[in-house]
């Protein structure tokens, strides 16, 4: 680790004006100032797979397609490369499974609201809704008993 320090012209007003912000000789000549060693970086180089473990920390809990893809343009030999895809598989076939949690909290909230209900309708509600919903074979079985329970004839699509 390099520590520096600027020096625009001689010592620094602040170092002047208080003795004891000046430190020894010897500890100011450790401490290289950017005039020094012109060719030197400034910081050092950031380490390659410390960037990639980052990257893939901040898309690892992803549901956006783009962000996985991103990724494997950009790491083509990655470290997460066989994850990466296999997710990237897992959202364009079963965008259900992989969507937002909050979503999915929402609809579950909609379906507890419903499911015990007597009224027909607004089961109908959820499936319109959510026709493809997690909990639509459920709620076109408990539409149907609702239907048939009330002498009404009950057309349920099958899937």
């Amino acid at each position: 680790m390099r520590v520096y320090r600027l020096v625009l012209s001689g010592r620094g007003p602040e170092l002047r004006s208080n003795p004891a912000a000046t430190s020894s000789p010897d500890v100011e000549a450790d401490i290289p100032s950017l005039s020094e060693g012109e060719g030197e970086p400034i910081a050092p180089a950031s380490d390659p797979q410390a960037v990639e473990i980052e990257f893939w920390d901040s898309i690892k809990n992803s549901v956006l397609a783009n962000e996985y893809e991103a990724y494997l343009e950009r790491y083509p030999e990655g470290s997460f490369v066989t994850l990466a895809r296999v997710r990237l598989d897992a959202i364009k076939q079963d965008a259900v499974s992989m969507r937002d949690p909050h979503d999915r909290e929402i609809e579950l909230s909609f379906w507890e609201s419903v499911r015990a209900s007597d009224n027909p309708a607004l089961i109908q509600a959820y499936l319109e809704k959510y026709p493809n919903g997690e909990f639509s074979i459920l709620a076109e079985i408990r539409l149907s008993e609702l239907t048939l329970d009330n002498g009404q004839v009950g057309v349920v699509t099958a899937r």
